[in-house]
């Protein structure tokens, strides 16, 4: 789960996509473009730039980029590469 804490109150939500340069939510509640909101997980603390929220069924649909984004253990698999 993820909480997104735009004006200044927790919204839920929930990973959909995640790459280098930004994330994929489906969120509880619409988030408005252009907004900067914090995003916490177990695994990282962030702070991220809305690009778009669009509807998605009961849920909305929320793309955002990356601004900041500290990993929370030092160890883990976010990316495995074996050459």
């Amino acid at each position: 789960l993820l909480f997104a804490e735009p004006r200044g109150r927790p919204i839920e939500a929930r990973l959909v996509d995640l790459s280098l340069g930004g994330a994929s939510l489906l969120a509880t509640d619409p988030v408005e473009a252009g907004a900067a909101v914090r995003v916490g997980t177990n695994a990282f603390d962030a702070v991220v730039r809305v690009v778009a929220c669009h509807r998605a069924g009961t849920r909305w649909r929320v793309r955002v980029q990356w601004l900041t984004m500290r990993a929370l253990h030092a160890r883990g698999v976010y990316v495995r590469a074996t050459a």
